[in-house]
């Protein structure tokens, strides 16, 4: 049996718990570490206990604000309040910035506390802003066997394996680029690359829901961020699935089931238009030895500039957090590719 840490005080820990003790018997203990304050701590320690008070839980929970509850794990997650800042703001882009630059410095310390007692454990992550903590860790963490997961790969799959009903079941969607910019660049069936007929059917879709975009279709790719752009087929009611994310990636790990998910990695040379070291979003398969990337290569030219331009602003402001520069982080908001540059200069003058 194998010994799971979870760090952090975001309430969705309590979904997630749910699922890994529904559907998994991996376990034997699971750790819920926090070194918040006092009131918060109490605050997440009662939350948890009254949500599985009629619940019998198929492994040990334990409650701790020590280091080494670390020792000997076999996964750490990385699932951290989000909302520790204080805030008004309503642009989810400047959100997303400030909240790097309050939680990177903590994740980046946990990082250095998980290769002190756990050195070889899995380690997740689902703390937003996923793809600039993603980025921070790639770059300066230093640690093997890290991915950040994206609970709407099977969301994805499923809608658009509802298209063809019983015509293709097993399907693989090929994912590139970046948490907050990427695409579905084939889809796969038996090895047969069904993309064309995917992008019209995704497009017979968003016009019946009254969208006159065809934006799809001239990409030549399907979009896997909705934005600001009117595509029907991007919505669902359903939260992101984070805790069959996880679950799937451990159930993948334990008995090699080499499933495929999309995860935030490490790029070493599989988009070979991105840096070494930073974070990509991309499919891969999970083996017993952990994620390991589809290649991509060069990135098809129509989302090319958009991806480097965001990566840029990532690399720019990770730079600035970790070396303290306040210059660099108000610049890289600046240079944000999806945020005017008139707003970025203003907030960055309150």
């Amino acid at each position: 049996m194998k010994k799971l840490v979870i760090i952090g005080s975001s309430m969705k820990n309590i979904e997630i718990l749910k699922t890994l003790s529904s559907q998994a018997d991996y376990f034997d203990e699971v750790a819920l570490l926090n070194q918040v304050d006092k009131a918060s701590i109490d605050t997440y320690k009662e939350a948890v206990i009254q949500a599985f008070k009629h619940q019998k839980l198929n492994f040990e929970l334990k409650f701790s604000t020590e280091d080494s509850a670390l020792i000997d794990s076999d996964y750490v997650l990385l699932s951290l309040d989000d909302s520790i800042t204080k805030t008004t703001i309503e642009n989810p882009v400047v959100l997303a910035h400030e909240q790097a630059i309050q939680l990177i410095p903590i994740i980046l310390n946990w990082i250095e506390k998980i290769k002190t007692y756990c050195e070889f454990a899995y380690v997740m992550n689902v703390t937003e802003p996923v793809g600039l903590i993603s980025e921070a860790v790639c770059r300066y963490g230093d640690i093997d066997n890290f991915v950040s997961l994206n609970g709407n790969y099977n969301q994805m799959k499923s809608n658009i394996t509802d298209f063809f009903k019983d015509t293709y079941k097993d399907l693989i969607l090929n994912v590139a680029g970046l948490y907050d910019d990427a695409y579905i660049i084939n889809v796969y069936n038996r090895k047969n690359d069904i993309l064309d007929k995917v992008i019209e059917k995704v497009e017979l879709y968003n016009l019946e829901q009254g969208s006159q975009c065809g934006f799809i279709k001239h990409l030549g790719l399907i979009p896997c961020q909705r934005r600001s752009l009117d595509l029907p087929f991007l919505e669902s009611n359903e939260p992101f699935k984070l805790g069959e994310s996880i679950l799937n990636y451990i159930k993948s790990i334990e008995q090699d089931l080499r499933g495929y998910q999309v995860v935030n990695i490490s790029n070493r040379g599989h988009i070979l238009d991105l840096p070494q070291n930073c974070a990509i979003e991309v499919t891969a398969r999970i083996t017993k030895s952990g994620a390991k990337p589809i290649h991509i290569g060069h990135l098809p030219l129509q989302i090319r500039g958009s991806i480097q331009h965001l990566k840029a602003y990532e690399e720019l402001l990770v730079d600035g957090i970790y070396e303290n520069n306040q210059n660099k982080m108000k610049l890289a908001l600046v240079l944000h590719p999806q945020l005017a540059r008139k707003e970025a200069m203003a907030y960055n003058h309150k």
